[in-house]
């Protein structure tokens, strides 16, 4: 039971309106596991010359999550991956809020770089997946995905 009127008049208003459709269940629970990143990196507050890191200088220029891959990465390894990262800007968001700051810009929160040897023209279609004119060939932005909201 939620102590906010409007939340549970939204739960009671679509199970009673989605019921006759099929199977609703308020307030699902979903088991809580502990999860990591690969690799969370934060960069220091003095910028040092790391200009011999190549293509990886360029990414480490502000808050960022590395999940490496062996292998070509499947649909359900990237759905992971920014489950992971949602988990970790939640994470974010509530720690700013009990300290009692300001909610960070999107431009704040950690980007996540998911580091593949291939990937499918399938896949990177299916993300709307643009490949970076600067940094070069196998070089894929998706960031639109990563911090758009959908809202009805």
């Amino acid at each position: 039971m939620t102590i906010f009127p409007h939340d549970e008049f939204a739960k009671s208003f679509l199970e009673n309106l989605l019921s006759p459709f099929g199977k609703v269940e308020p307030s699902y629970k979903i088991a809580a596991e502990v999860r990591e990143v690969d690799v969370y990196f934060i960069p220091l507050v003095t910028t040092l010359d790391c200009t011999d890191l190549g293509l990886l200088a360029q990414c480490v220029t502000s808050l960022v999550v590395f999940e490496p891959f062996r292998n070509s990465v499947s649909v359900p390894d990237i759905r992971a991956c920014m489950s992971k990262l949602y988990d970790l800007h939640a994470k974010i968001y509530r720690e700013e809020k009990r300290k009692k700051q300001p909610e960070p810009k999107d431009d704040e929160l950690p980007m996540l770089w998911i580091l593949t040897p291939t990937l499918s023209d399938n896949i990177l279609i299916s993300l709307g997946a643009n490949l970076d004119a600067e940094r070069g060939e196998g070089v894929y932005f998706c960031y639109h995905r990563h911090r758009r909201r959908e809202l009805l």
